[in-house]
């Protein structure tokens, strides 16, 4: 049996066929190998003792301890774990999986030994740290929200299961004139289980913020049974369920419900884009501005070159680019702005106005890019992403620093490889800033890609930069956390959630 390891693999491949071909042309290599993104299912051990005791617990049907399931829940979506993949290096793959009701969790926490078992949080599989890559000699077991899928509306906040994907959340919440407010790129497979999970924050995050501020508090299983936080507007405690689960990765127990706040749907939106002669310029409008959009994006000269290169085409694309070199802005950086219910009410102070239609273009495709990633692993290059944050005065050095470090990495491997960046998730003091890498190596891949992870993160820390701005921390980032804050982190830990 064979499984799929990408997003959605070739649901949206045809939209990004250009852009993919023009970053192998900037790498300067066509490889020869072709990998499908499937990989065959190891034939896998069966702990008969493990089902007897699980049977105890919850229903047999909500037990799976085939390899095809079990395999499907050992990784996420990093570039790592996909690498691994490709190269047939499997992970240590759990024991079983249980898919449990809300009924089922206070019996299955109070009767599972933490000290022959480990509960591992799944909900859609998406996330990028190695929170899924967890080695243990105790039996693993994989613990699916999907079936934490209760929903109610209150007057003042909205109560959802974690299980959700944002996705169908969205679709019952608008059925309500509501929406959720979060809408990172993963929309269409992550969970709200696992957007707390990581501290995520979504693409609108310029308007709602990131999930520690839609989120009035959480319902969370632990192995001392169920805690609930209060729905109120404001507490003075040290601590509390929410801020004891966000960014936790699941390792302080289980969340199964969010109080959200009740946001009203978006009416209408609206659209615009500027070109920017250089990214330094664009970073210093940006930072200029007093009132920021719901979405607010700038892409430096190689994306920007590269969008316009991969996904504008025909007479219309002929015609902006002509008007691009016109206005001699064609090589430079691209500002996309999207806002909800009312007009952009501040511009950038510098910049040329391009029109709405990369906007609408971006917002359009915002869930589909995934598919870009899967086309480059099947042509044999390793895609990856990191991503931080920073200061305004900070941000174009680290941009030099990381585009020099990465560079550097690249003659030392003798490897090919392009990188470029963008701005997104604005804030007075700075904002985010994502790095986009394309590698390619014939031997000695995986090596490769660990070597740029380590450089380019460092180099986020020597720059005054957060390690990740929003995706989790998870096992791949802990080494570069502070060591006295990995033990205070390390003591609020479930013991039937955490690993040695």
């Amino acid at each position: 049996m064979r499984i799929s390891v990408l997003y959605d693999a070739g649901s949206n491949d045809d939209k990004y066929f250009s852009k993919a071909e023009a970053i192998s042309r900037r790498i300067g290599v066509q490889p020869d190998n072709s990998w499908d993104g499937h990989v065959d299912v190891p034939d896998l051990e069966t702990d008969p003792t493990l089902k007897d005791i699980l049977k105890e617990l919850i229903p047999d049907e909500k037990i799976k301890m085939n390899p095809a399931d079990r395999l499907m829940h050992s990784f996420g979506k990093s570039s790592v774990e996909i690498l691994k993949l490709r190269l047939g290096i499997f992970p240590e793959v759990v024991d079983a999986v249980i898919f449990p009701g809300k009924d089922d969790l206070v019996n299955l926490m109070k009767k599972l030994d933490h000290k022959k078992v480990l509960m591992i949080p799944f909900g859609g599989g998406t996330n990028v740290n190695g929170s899924l890559d967890i080695t243990s000699s105790r039996k693993k077991i994989s613990l699916d929200t999907k079936n934490l899928r209760n929903l109610e509306v209150h007057q003042n906040y909205v109560m959802a299961g974690s299980g959700f994907t944002g996705k169908d959340v969205e679709n019952e919440l608008n059925q309500k004139g509501l929406t959720i407010g979060n809408f990172p790129e993963s929309f269409y497979h992550s969970t709200l289980g696992g957007w707390v999970a990581t501290k995520a924050t979504g693409q609108e995050s310029n308007q709602y913020g990131g999930i520690e501020n839609l989120v009035l508090g959480v319902n969370m299983a632990t192995s001392e049974g169920m805690i609930n936080d209060q729905v109120v507007p404001r507490n003075s405690y040290p601590l509390d369920m929410q801020r004891m689960s966000l960014g936790a990765e699941g390792k302080t127990g289980l969340v199964t419900d969010l109080y959200i706040k009740k946001i009203p749907i978006t009416s209408k939106r609206h659209y615009g884009s500027f070109m920017f002669r250089t990214y330094k310029e664009g970073i210093n409008a940006l930072s200029q501005m007093k009132k920021f959009p719901s979405v607010a994006r700038l892409s430096d000269e190689v994306e920007t070159s590269l969008s316009l290169e991969g996904e504008f085409h025909g007479i219309a694309g002929n015609i902006f680019e002509k008007y691009l070199n016109l206005r001699k802005v064609r090589n430079g950086s691209m500002l996309i702005l999207v806002n909800n219910d009312s007009r952009i009410s501040e511009k950038p102070v510098s910049g040329v106005y391009s029109t709405k239609i990369p906007a609408k273009k971006w917002f359009e495709d915002r869930y589909s890019r995934p598919a870009l990633g899967n086309l480059l692993w099947k042509k044999g290059f390793i895609p990856d992403t990191l991503e931080t944050a920073t200061t305004w005065d900070k941000l174009y050095p680290l941009h030099s620093s990381v585009r020099e470090e990465f560079n550097k990495t690249m003659a030392e491997w003798d490897a090919k490889g392009i990188i470029m960046s963008h701005l997104s998730h604005m804030y007075e003091s700075g904002a985010c800033i994502y790095f986009t890498y394309v590698l390619w190596k014939e031997k000695e891949q995986l090596d490769l890609l660990l070597d740029v992870r380590d450089r380019l993160i460092k180099s986020f820390s020597a720059n005054g930069a957060a390690i990740t701005h929003h995706h989790g921390s998870g096992e791949y980032f802990r080494k570069y956390l502070d060591s006295g804050l990995e033990k205070r982190m390390d003591s609020m830990k479930d013991p039937l959630f955490s690993g040695e």
